[in-house]
């Protein structure tokens, strides 16, 4: 089997991570360069990619997720990635998602662990409006979902549905 099917098919989510293993700076940017090549609608390339590193940042969206959602919903990783798009845009959520995927399987492809937190969607709050507008978010962005990473457990699966595929 060649290596990008046998990374999608040991891709695993990972909600616990060890947080005292650091991702190397040069994966994290071989991770983005996977995520910016992702198709999208149209070729407009519509997707923000925010990769927080700074443990500060990481710390404030931590406890801006906690306040909204009541838990760590990033499960302790040191690198979040969040994936913007437009908020008038139907399109948006699909490229996004594309990149997000991308992501996911260059970070198995390296030994990264990552899982896919649909929740930061959650921060498109005007509460935390100053804060992502201080990292770069323009104002027609919003968090379309996030991918965090780091080093630590893949979660057990049992496999997958096959009946779910339909061959006519």
């Amino acid at each position: 089997m060649n290596e990008t099917i046998t990374s999608i098919l040991n891709r695993r989510s990972t909600r616990k991570f060890d947080v005292s293993l650091k991702v190397d700076s040069s994966l994290i940017e071989q991770i983005l360069e996977a995520a910016l090549w992702a198709p999208c609608a149209r070729g407009l390339e519509t997707t923000g990619i925010y990769s927080i590193e700074s443990i500060e940042r990481v710390e404030e969206i931590r406890k801006m997720m906690e306040e909204k959602d009541g838990n760590d919903s990033f499960y302790g990783a040191k690198v979040i990635i969040l994936f913007t798009g437009r908020k008038d845009n139907l399109h948006d959520i699909r490229n996004a998602s594309s990149a997000i995927e991308n992501a996911m399987i260059a970070a198995e492809s390296l030994g990264v662990s990552s899982c896919w937190i649909h929740r930061a969607c959650l921060l498109n709050d005007e509460k935390y409006h100053d804060f992502f507008k201080a990292i770069g978010f323009k104002d027609e962005e919003e968090i379309m979902g996030s991918v965090i990473l780091g080093y630590g457990e893949k979660t057990i699966t049992k496999g997958r549905n096959k009946s779910f595929i339909h061959r006519i």
